[in-house]
């Protein structure tokens, strides 16, 4: 959620340092959907933060996450999103931003 006054793009930014701990370079808006949510390409500012690198939990963080880890997309279903009446769309956006635009597969709704 975003504070009063404050920038999508920060909020972004804000929102994954303090549930991540990881600094991120925000992207460009990909999509706003109906809710207001707002979905940006995003990178993290440290290139030792790569897919398979471990991730602690900041200590700051264990009251709203439990664990952090990397998951390929193609493995997840709708039900495992926040909304799961946007995982289509979602996962159409990182097989768009990987490259790799194949048809939907994986939406069980």
């Amino acid at each position: 959620m975003g504070n009063p006054g404050e920038a999508a793009q920060c909020t972004a930014h804000r929102e994954t340092w303090e549930e991540a701990g990881i600094d991120v370079e925000v992207g460009r808006l990909v999509r706003v959907f109906d809710n207001g949510f707002r979905l940006y390409a995003c990178r993290p500012s440290d290139l030792a933060v790569s897919p398979g690198a471990a991730i602690a939990v900041p200590d700051w963080a264990w009251s709203e996450v439990s664990e952090i880890g990397w998951v390929d997309p193609e493995g997840l279903f709708a039900e495992d999103w926040r909304y799961p009446e946007q995982w289509p769309d979602v996962l159409q956006h990182f097989r768009q931003l990987a490259g790799d635009a194949k048809p939907d597969t994986r939406s069980s709704l």
